[in-house]
């Protein structure tokens, strides 16, 4: 039998949404249950039902999990960059893309079909614009500087995010026949390229 493993108060939650990470990776959304996470974890089958109401609930919190590391990664290579907008718009949309390309099925269930209404999960909400946030910021800069034409940021933001994850989109969906990981950034700099064209402030 397996050993049952013990959770100090707080640690149970985050272990739980790491197990369903893992089974996502491997069996897609399908695959997750609250019964095979609380089996890896090693704790009873009743155990996830203190954090989660159903599986549509941990799907939510993994969701979140993957905006919040979206936003790592972009914010991390955005803060890279330097100064120059375009510079940080190449860096961020490779960043982007790569975390499609490395992790799909998380990326699925991130950009999918939404599973609850707008402000039922305010911190899901809150990861999803906060992952955006490094972009706005980018496009705003930009505009400060004379650099990116006058327009509101946010949905400059939007039209940007749109275009790279079409982009994403078809390469983990084996739309392309070059979808490694390296050659899709190839395709993330042109993407970011063409994009700044439509962007950039005409003299």
């Amino acid at each position: 039998m397996q050993k049952k493993r013990a959770y100090h108060h707080g640690n149970l939650r985050p272990a739980l949404i790491a197990a369903a990470l893992e089974v996502l990776g491997e069996r897609g959304i399908a695959g997750v249950t609250l019964r095979e996470t609380a089996r890896r974890v090693g704790v009873t089958h009743a155990a996830p039902y203190r954090h989660f109401a159903d599986k549509a609930a941990l799907l939510v919190a993994v969701s979140e999990r993957g905006f919040n590391e979206l936003y790592e990664q972009v914010t991390a290579v955005y803060a890279a960059a330097g100064d120059n907008p375009r510079d940080k718009l190449t860096a961020m949309a490779r960043a982007y893309i790569r975390f499609a390309m490395e992790r799909p099925a998380l990326y699925r269930l991130m950009i999918g079909r939404r599973r609850f209404e707008p402000g039922e999960y305010p911190s899901h909400d809150e990861a999803t614009q906060k992952s955006l946030s490094a972009l706005v910021d980018t496009i705003r800069g930009g505009q400060e500087a004379g650099l990116i034409r006058e327009g509101d940021p946010d949905k400059l933001g939007l039209v940007a995010w749109a275009s790279t994850h079409g982009l994403a989109s078809i390469l983990i969906d084996g739309r392309v026949q070059r979808s490694a990981v390296e050659e899709a950034q190839e395709l993330a700099t042109l993407a970011a390229e063409t994009l700044w064209e439509g962007l950039a402030k005409r003299d």
